[in-house]
Formats: structure tokens, sequence, C-alpha cells
């Protein structure tokens, strides 16, 4: 008959009592079995389970020597109300002994006399599973969870790196942790598809996005009035629109031509673009003007290209414009503008030529008369010389300004530009009552100032006519009216200061006064384009037309140009017409060498001047016609 531990009766000689364990390292009382919290790893603390620390596992310390009879590690169940119980050889673990099986042991008839007094160690479970600290959760879990019969039940013993005893740790806690694990990962695969998902409806999205911008790249790339043509660095033409294929007239859209965009162009404007593809290793864009060559029945154009670098790719990506109808308009406007103009200063100009022909008129009567005081007849030539020469400076700058704009541009001096302007203006200057003060320090021969600018005469000569009669229009109610003009130039620029002590422009009418057709002057007195013409002219000479203004006190606009020196061997063209300066008369011929000239000329008193010239200076043998 067996009995259960608590009914066995022990004897009461001292000799045979267990003594219960004394020393702290053989038995380390924790918290009883079920008391102890969960690991914080274990709960919704944001940390992985596979981060736990394997010390926060431990259910208890409790631990028994190997030479502890076994009544005593009875004992010692009873107490702690364990089922299994580490056994130490010091520090380090040798095995473990169960509840059940000391009950067995004991619960026989004859057990306790038999096998109380026996060391633990006699009676260990045949395993044990022992798990150093710092151990992976995984590979410990798969471990201890991966055993089978009897041995899945048992604790499983901790132990530091060194080997010595931690404490136990109960499957209990073992199969709620890899619950947890489990937990714990089917959430990371919900998040992960999750994300997965999201990423998919974003890389759907963006495909779609991609697609659309393709198809919009290729309609407004394909259909865009803007001639576009990609080149590689040596300007061999990639790829182009439609509309560039159109122009070029030698290959397909959108496919590869072995053709370079400069030679596409006429040869005096390759050199242009071969510098701005040249200058586009140090600058990021440059814009430059040329004009297609034509081919067969296409027509010439004139076109506008900007050129940049695509860093992404490697490529020139060349934008071109074709501004051939603008530039027909904007001569015709200019045109227009001059007619303003001179419908404005018809007057001046017939009062002028009056003054200038009148001691013509009035000398030449009085030399006729006058024949005996040769120093007195030289006088009245000179004067008569000099009022002509006068007379033909007016005409000469009329029909400078009348003549149609042409495209070339020429070295020229601002100063000069604009001395002649305002010589061409002084009579106006005079009407309104006005006092010019020009600063020309670089006309000085004391203290020359070059301002040279590479520039179309005529065109520069209108922006300067137009601001200053702008300028005496607008000091007509002043009682102060003064106009200066200041040169000033640098290294890089030259600048042409013109200011008035008019009104002022008002900060509404600011904003508009370069837009086409925005006029505050009377319908008779004003288009609108004056303004509007001037700064398109100072663009097409790279250079900027800026305006400051002090309501009540005056405006003053400024001209800034490129400065532009003449290349070393190059002569440097004048922008001025010859015609009224002093014939410059060559070398007479030998002697016995007669010269024969033929004067054309359907105005009789023209024809006398020059025939009569030929024979004096050249002793010529002249013949007339008529036409």
């Amino acid at each position: 008959m067996l009995l259960a531990p608590s009914e066995i009766e022990e004897p009461v000689d001292s000799t045979d009592e267990i003594d219960a364990p004394s020393e702290p390292s053989e038995s380390r009382e924790t918290a009883p079995l079920g008391q102890r919290p969960f690991p914080a790893a274990a709960a919704h603390t944001g940390t992985s389970i596979e981060q736990t620390s394997l010390r926060t596992l431990i259910e208890h310390t409790h631990s028994i020597s190997r030479e502890t009879p076994v009544g005593q590690a009875y004992r010692v169940f009873q107490t702690a109300h364990l089922e299994y119980l580490p056994v130490l050889d010091g520090t380090t673990p040798v095995g473990l002994c169960s509840r059940a099986q000391i009950g067995f042991l004991l619960g026989s008839q004859y057990g306790f006399a038999l096998y109380a007094k026996q060391p633990i160690e006699r009676h260990l479970l045949p395993s044990f599973l022992t798990v150093r600290e710092g151990e992976p959760i995984r590979q410990m879990l798969e471990l201890t969870l991966g055993r089978a019969g009897e041995e899945f039940h048992l604790d499983v013993v901790l132990t530091d790196k060194a080997g010595a005893f931690l404490g136990a740790i109960g499957l209990q806690k073992l199969v709620h942790l890899q619950s947890l694990l489990v937990r714990e990962q089917m959430e990371d695969v919900t998040r992960q598809r999750q994300e997965v998902t999201a990423t998919n409806r974003e890389l759907f999205r963006s495909v779609m996005e991609l697609r659309q911008s393709q198809a919009r790249y290729r309609i407004l790339f394909e259909h865009s009035t803007v001639g576009i043509a990609l080149l590689d660095i040596a300007g061999l033409i990639e790829t182009l629109n439609q509309t560039m294929a159109a122009w070029l007239a030698c290959c397909d859209a959108m496919g590869p031509c072995d053709q370079g965009l400069v030679e596409a162009f006429e040869e005096k404007a390759r050199p242009r673009l071969q510098a701005a593809l040249r200058c586009l290793e140090t600058k990021p864009e440059e814009t430059t003007e040329a004009w297609m060559l034509p081919r067969g029945n296409h027509p010439r154009r004139l076109l506008q290209i900007n050129l940049h670098v695509i860093e992404e790719t490697g490529q020139v990506c060349a934008c071109c414009v074709d501004v051939t109808q603008e530039r027909a308009l904007t001569r015709a406007e200019i045109q227009k503008q001059k007619q303003s103009f001179l419908d404005s200063l018809m007057g001046g100009i017939a009062h002028e030529l009056n003054n200038k022909i009148h001691p013509i008129l009035g000398f030449a009567d009085l030399l006729m008369e006058e024949e005996g005081d040769a120093a007195l007849r030289r006088h009245y030539a000179e004067t008569i010389f000099k009022s002509s020469t006068e007379c033909a400076q007016i005409v000469r700058q009329l029909l400078q300004f009348c003549q149609p704009t042409r495209e070339e541009k020429a070295q020229c001096d601002l100063g000069t530009l604009a001395q002649e302007a305002l010589s061409f203006l002084q009579f106006r200057i005079r009407n309104a009552k006005a006092t010019a003060h020009p600063n020309w320090t670089g006309l000085a021969p004391k203290a020359p100032l070059s301002a040279p600018v590479l520039a179309n005469a005529a065109q520069l000569k209108q922006v300067f006519i137009n601001l200053i009669m702008n300028a005496l229009d607008a000091m007509e109610p002043a009682p102060v009216r003064e106009l200066r003009l200041t040169l000033e130039a640098d290294e890089k620029e030259c600048r042409l200061r013109i200011a008035d002590t008019g009104t002022g422009i008002s900060p509404e009418v600011m904003d508009r006064i370069f837009d086409p057709f925005f006029t505050t002057k009377p319908q008779d007195k004003g288009t609108g384009l004056g303004l509007s013409i001037c700064q398109g002219i100072m663009k097409a000479h790279q250079g900027h037309l800026h305006v400051e203004t002090v309501l009540g006190e005056g405006t003053t606009f400024t001209l800034t140009l490129p400065r532009h020196e003449a290349e070393p061997g190059e002569e440097p063209k004048s922008c001025s017409a010859g015609f009224g300066s002093s014939p410059c008369c060559p070398d007479r011929p030998a002697e016995g060498r007669r010269l024969r000239a033929l004067v054309i000329d359907d105005e009789a008193f023209v024809g006398n001047f020059v025939q009569e010239v030929l024979k004096r200076k050249f002793a010529c043998l002249v013949e007339r016609a008529a036409d």
C-alpha cells in the first residue's frame, strides 16, 4: 500500500531528522509560481519578442545541492510549491528532480526509511535541458518546445555565460512566449501585406501617371509650334519634333538624323551658332539667332534659338521659335513710329532748313556783286559752305532716320549717336523752352571716354529720339525744364542716362508703360508704341532699358548695352554715312595724262557742279548725259 508523502510519519530520533537547507546558495527563495508577472517584452510595449532577455522569463531561483537528502528535498517542494527543482554542484546545474518522483519514492511502505537520507543526486530525472543566457529566443524556443514525451514538461534551467545557475523557466511561460512570438509574426506579416498592398497601389498610380505624362509629352512634343531638337555635344541631331523636321526638311520626326544643326543654317550665321554650342560648357544657357537656309521651295525663316544642356542625359536641347512674321511686324511698327515722329517734326525741320538756306541765298547774292575784295569774297564763300554743310547734315540724319530698318550691326560710339540725336532735336528742344545738359565726357578731347557698342545706328537713334521727345512732353507743365544726358562706361557695359524734370510717372501707370498701344497722351500725339518698340530694340541688342521715377520731380531712363571692342586687326565700321562731309580729293594725275569722266544726272545744277569739280581738281575730260 502506497502512502502520500503527507501521511508519512517521520521518526522522532534526532539522528534520523532531515536537515532543512540552510545555505542561501542551495535554496534561493522567490515569489510562488503564478504570482510573478510575465516579462514586459511579452506585453505590447513596442519591443520585439526576439529582443526579450531570458532573465525576465525566470519563474523561480530555487535549487538544492547534489548532496541534499531526499527527505529534505521533499520539504523544499512542500514549501515552494514547485514541480521541479534544479540540482547544483556548487553553482553548476547537474540535473532536475521532480516532486512526483520524490513523492513516489517516499510514499511506499518502506520508502521513507529507504530513501529519505539518500542524496538527491541518486534520484535525478534521466535528462534535463540547460540554456545559456544570451541565446536567441527563437532558437531557445525551437530547442525547448521541440522536446517529446516526459521531457516536454520539464523546466528549462537558465545559466549565465560561465555556466552558473540563474533560475528555472517553466513550460507555461515558454508556450505563452511562443504564442506571443507567433502573434507578433502574424502582425508583421499583416503589416508587410498592407505595406505591399500600399506599395502596389502607389506603383500602379505612378505607372498610370507615367503613362499619362508620356502621352502628354508626345502630344506636346510632336504637335508643338516650337521646333525642338535634341543634339549630342557635337551638335548632331538625335531626335526632333514635327515642326523642326518641317523646317529642316531633311529627316523624319522622332527619329535619328545624321545632320548637324549648324549645317542647316546660312553660312554667315554658322559661326555664331557654333560659338553658342561651345559656350554651353561654361554657360548653362545661351540664346542666339540665325537664318534658315532656303531648301527648294521652302521660304527663308528667321529663327530664335534657345540652347541649354540637359545634365541628366548630357544632351543639348535646342528650342527654335519662328520670329519671321514677328520681326516683319516689328519693322513695320518701327517705320510707323518713325512716320509719327516725322509728322510731328516736319514743321521744325522745314524751319531749320529755311534758316540754313537763307544765308546761302543772301551771301551768294553778295558774292555775285563783290568784285574787288578777295578776302571778303572768301568769307562769303566760307559762310555759304558752312550753311550748306549744316543743311546737308540735317538731310543726312533725316534720310538715315527714314530708311528701312536693317539687321546689320556695326561698331558705334554710344556718345556719338546720342549727340547726333540731340542735334537732330535742337529745334524741338528750343520750341519746348527746355535746356539740354549733355555730359559727353567721352567726346572731350582732353578726357576721352570710349563707349563702343555693336549696334544698328538708326535703331539706337530712334530710341534716343523717342525718349527725348517723351521727356519734352512730360516737362510741358513743369516750371523748370531741364534735360540731362549722362554717358558712363566701364569694362563690361556702356550706359546712357536720360533724365528730365517733368511730372514723373504714377505707380498705377508705371507697370504698363512698356505695354503696346498704352499711352497717356492724346490720340493725336501718341500711338502707345514708342516705349514698347524701344524695349524691343534694346533686347535685340542684348541690352536693357530701366526706368526710375519720382512723382512730381522727374523720370530717368537708363539704357545699358554690352561694351564691344573691335577684334585685333579688325577695321571698325562707321555707323554714319559720309554724305555732307567735305570732299576728299586724291592726287592729280601725272602731267600729260588726262582722265575721261562721264557725268550722268537729270538735275542740271548738280551736273554742272560735278563737271566743274572734275575739270578743276582732276583736269578731266568730262562728258555729260541727262539719264
